[in-house]
């Protein structure tokens, strides 16, 4: 007998019917919407005389358990006695849009996998088409930000996106970080120049201006620059992986040094395991065994 565990959904006015492993993998989960009216086309009106069910639609949505995650509802279909002819309309839940072949979470999550990587990282990490991963971006960022959303910006982060394979067409992502440690993107800039993002910094409102603490970013002088521009207050946080990348070259070059040192005053067979050497470097001393610290 399967040992089954019980998880949140967490979309909200749903019932969850049944779920099942398809052919390929992927998890379909099937839900039925708990609402029981939906508005009117033409009178705008929310209406509850009840007219069956729409064709099912199948929702890309978050992996549960390493397993692709699908949604598939029989959206809800209700009739106006008011308008002229009965007419007819499909309830819409606010957890997707129409027309739209995913959740609104799986968009959300497929942004904030955009933060430190590329577009074509992205399309081939969660096996979505690199058109689909665009589509997204265009859709749900806004040309203007809702700054009426926040009430505080104390974290923000600026990261370069690749449009796509080798240098070049980058753009600069946008990103807060909120009191409960969830990522908001803010915006998706045309280019990574200073000066495009610095009007962007400088078009912050001023009393959330004043909250920004620190900024987060790689070693882009640019970036460095509009900050030190549009919100002189905050502290550049460099990302640790960019300060990895440095410590890490330096080590790299100190041991090369030191090696060809040694090596110069030993008789060759006795030459220091260069490669083997190197392997246990890069790691850190508690996790050595006891030879190989000796080493």
């Amino acid at each position: 007998m399967p040992v089954t565990i019980a998880l949140p959904l967490d979309i909200p006015e749903v019932r969850v019917l049944s779920s099942n492993v398809l052919d390929d993998n992927r998890l379909l989960i099937e839900v039925e919407s708990t609402l029981q009216t939906a508005r009117c086309t033409r009178c705008g009106q929310e209406r509850d005389r009840f007219h069956g069910f729409d064709r099912p639609i199948r929702l890309r949505h978050l992996p549960v358990f390493g397993r692709e995650g699908v949604i598939e509802i029989h959206p809800k279909r209700y009739r106006c006695p008011h308008g002229e002819g009965g007419p007819t309309m499909t309830q819409h839940c606010a957890w997707y849009e129409p027309n739209r072949p995913h959740t609104t979470a799986f968009e959300h999550w497929v942004l904030k996998a955009l933060v430190h990587s590329t577009v074509a990282d992205v399309s081939r990490q969660l096996d979505v088409g690199v058109k689909a991963v665009e589509g997204i971006m265009d859709h749900r960022l806004a040309p203007a930000v809702n700054w009426a959303a926040f009430v505080t910006l104390e974290t923000l982060g600026i990261d370069e996106v690749s449009l796509c394979k080798g240098q070049g067409h980058y753009v600069a992502v946008v990103w807060a970080r909120d009191a409960q440690g969830d990522t908001h993107v803010l915006a998706v800039l045309p280019d990574r120049l200073q000066t495009t993002v610095q009007v962007f910094l400088e078009a912050i409102p001023t009393e959330l201006k004043a909250t920004v603490q620190r900024v987060g970013m790689d070693r882009w002088e640019g970036y460095a620059g509009a900050v030190a521009a549009a919100l002189p207050q905050a502290s550049i946080v460099v990302d640790r992986f960019h300060v990895a990348v440095q410590y890490r070259d330096a080590v790299e070059t100190l041991r090369k040094q030191e090696f060809r040192r040694l090596n110069a005053e030993r008789d060759p067979a006795n030459a220091l395991p260069t490669a083997e050497l190197r392997r246990l470097m890069r790691r850190e001393w508690p996790s050595l065994n006891e030879a190989q610290q000796g080493q």
